[in-house]
Formats: structure tokens, sequence, C-alpha cells
């Protein structure tokens, strides 16, 4: 009876020995890193997840591409306009601050849909790196702001760039009517010249070759006048005095009418330089950030 139950309770040892075997194992298994032997199923929905949520990222992405661009385009069509065109600049100007305003929702949104890919993307490939940065959104108020600005000032510098160019054909014009023996005529359109150089005399913050440029161009004027007055007068030795200080203007006239037009080229740029490049910068990196989720959905 007693090696009996003795013989009885030897398999009951047996199985506590496997039990605690299989513990201790159970345990070293719990203890290995996290990712290793993990449980396919689980790796498989967070893979899912990752490329679901790349997927949606690239379509705010896509949106926020599509209204930066249009505002960009506006906003060099303006800049071009100031730079050279009849057309006032303002109205394009005015377009990109508001889509630039527009974009602004949209931005926030790719924003958060970025970081919500880069946080699976941590736990899922945390050796993977992360999205590079995508367009900072509160820049985009003061864009909007600094294309307002540019609007604003577009105007006046485009009326006066006008101004420039008013003066020298009615210039031209007096010269053509001088050579054709009209210095009444040629008067007049000495007159209308005068009356162009006056809207650019009250130029704010004009350009720095404005002072030589007037001058030059202010000689020119007179010179031409004096040949018109001595010619209706009939008096020759006048006129050919009055031709000598013309061509001696006209030496320096050159000089300054390139000088201008490279100055104003320059000052018109600068109106909407900064926001302009600001704006292909954000437009940049939402680019590169796309093509860096396109990558990740085809990774996973």
């Amino acid at each position: 009876m007693h090696r009996g139950m003795i013989g009885a309770a030897r398999p009951t040892r047996a199985v506590l020995v496997g039990v605690l075997a299989v513990a201790f194992l159970g345990a070293i298994l719990a203890a290995r890193p996290a990712g290793r032997g993990a449980d396919p199923t689980i790796e498989a929905g967070r893979a899912a997840l990752l490329h679901q949520e790349a997927q949606d990222a690239t379509t705010r992405l896509d949106d926020l591409i599509d209204q930066l661009q249009v505002a960009l385009d506006a906003g060099r069509r303006g800049s071009a306009l100031v730079i050279d065109g009849e057309e006032s600049p303002r109205a394009d100007l005015t377009d990109a601050a508001a889509e630039v305003i527009a974009a602004s929702d949209e931005a926030a949104l790719a924003i958060a849909a970025a970081a919500r890919v880069d946080g699976i993307l941590a736990a899922v490939a945390p050796r993977r790196a992360l999205l590079p940065p995508g367009p900072s959104a509160p820049l985009f108020p003061a864009i909007s702001a600094q294309f307002t600005t540019a609007a604003a000032a577009a105007d006046p510098f485009v009326a006066r760039r006008q101004a420039t160019d008013q003066t020298l054909a009615a210039l031209a014009d007096a010269l053509a009517a001088l050579e054709g023996d009209d210095p009444r005529g040629a008067l007049a359109d000495l007159d209308r010249a005068e009356e162009a150089l006056d809207a650019i005399r009250d130029w704010e913050e004009p350009p720095t070759v404005l002072p030589f440029w007037l001058d030059t161009t202010g000689k020119l004027l007179s010179a031409a006048r004096r040949i018109a007055r001595a010619s209706l007068a009939g008096d020759a030795d006048a006129v050919a005095r009055a031709a000598a200080r013309y061509a001696r203007a006209a030496d320096d006239a050159h000089r300054a009418d390139t000088a201008l037009a490279i100055a104003i080229a320059e000052s018109g740029s600068s109106l909407a330089a900064t926001p302009l490049q600001q704006l292909a910068d954000a437009l940049e990196a939402a680019t590169t950030q796309r093509e860096a989720l396109e990558a990740i959905q085809a990774a996973f």
C-alpha cells in the first residue's frame, strides 16, 4: 500500500517538473526584445495601418501641393507684371495672398497626418528614418501678409516704371518732329515728356540710379527744347549750340537708361521676392515629404 502510494506520486512530480519547465520557457520568451518573434498578425496589422496612414497623408499633401502651386503661379505672374507689362499686378499678388491663407488649414491637416505616420513608423520600423520635415503652417499667414504688402506697392511702382518709358517715348517723338521740321510739334511732345518726368520725380524709395537718370534726361529735354525754340526763331547758330549740348547729354543718357532699366528690374523683383521664395520652399518641402510617403507605401 505504501509503495503503491509512492509509485502513484511519481507521475504527479513529473507533471509538476514539466509545468515548471514550460513556465520557465515562457518567461524566457516573454523577456525577448520586442519585435523578435512578434505575433505576425500584429505585425501585419501595424504594417497595414502604417500603409493606410501614409496613403492618407499623401492625399493631404497632394491637396496642399495643388494649393501652393496655384499660389506660386499667381505670385510669379504678379511679380513678372511688376517688372514688365501694361497690366496691373495687384490682382495676381492679391490672389497669391488669398491662396496661401486658404492653404493654411490643409497644411495643418497634412502636418498632423505626417505626425501620425512618424508615430506608427517608430513602432513598426524603429530603425527607419522618420519623414523629412514638411512645410511650416505657422509661416503661411506671414507669407500671405507679404504678398498683400507687395500688392499695395506694385501699382505705384508700375506707374513710375511706365512713366520712364513714356518720357523716353515722348522725347523720341520730339526728335522725330524736329527732323521733320516741325518744331511746334516737337515742343508739344516735350511737354508730354516733362509731365511724365514729373510723375517720376516724386517716386518714394526710388532706385538708387534715379537721380542720375533724372539729371541726364532733364538735360536732353532742355537741349531739345532749345533746338525747337531756336528753329522757330530761325537762329541757326543757336540751333547748332543746342544740338551740341544735346549730343553731350546723350553720351551720359545711354548709360543712365541702361542703369535705370537694371535697377527697375531689381527693385521690381524685390517687391515679392521674399514671399515667393518662402512659398517655393514650402512647396519643395511638401513635395519631398510626399516622395518619402510614397516610399513607405511601397515598403509596407
